[in-house]
C-alpha cells in the first residue's frame, strides 16, 4: 500500500476501514461533501450507510482489504478486495474492484467504481 502520510490517502483509508471493517458509520457524515456523487449520481451519507448495512446484513463477516492505493492531488485510486460468507447461502464471496475518489477541502466529492466482478449479495428480505 502507498504512503498513508498523504492526507487524502489517509482520509480514504479511514473511510473504507470505518465503513466496511469497523461498522463505524459516524465517519461517513464528516467524510462526504454536500452534493457527493457515486458513479455520477447523488448519494447522501444516510444512503451510503444504509447500503453498507445491507451488505453487512447479507454478509455479517464481510471484510474489505485495500490491496493498493495511490493519490495525486485531490484524486485517490483504491484497489480493494471484499470477502465474506453470504448468510442466505452459506457460500463464500470474493469480489474486487477499483474506486476513484475525489477529495476537495477534506471531503469526498465523488467516487467512481469499477467492479466488483462478482455481484454483491442482496440484503435478506424481511
Amino acid at each position: 500500500m502507498s504512503d498513508t502520510q498523504d492526507p487524502n490517502i489517509a482520509r480514504t483509508v479511514r473511510l473504507y476501514n470505518a465503513l466496511f471493517n469497523e461498522a463505524d458509520y459516524e465517519v461517513v457524515a464528516e467524510s462526504l461533501a454536500d452534493g457527493y456523487l457515486f458513479d455520477g449520481k447523488p448519494q447522501t451519507p444516510e444512503e451510503l450507510v444504509a447500503w453498507v448495512k445491507g451488505l453487512r446484513e447479507a454478509m455479517p463477516d464481510m471484510a474489505l482489504v485495500i490491496e493498493d492505493i495511490f493519490g495525486c492531488g485531490e484524486n485517490v485510486a483504491v484497489r480493494w478486495q471484499l470477502t465474506g460468507t453470504i448468510k442466505a447461502t452459506k457460500k463464500a464471496y470474493l469480489g474486487s474492484g477499483i474506486n476513484m475518489v475525489q477529495i476537495v477541502d477534506d471531503r469526498a466529492t465523488s467516487n467512481w467504481q469499477g467492479g466488483p466482478e462478482a455481484p454483491l449479495p442482496s440484503p435478506p428480505r424481511k
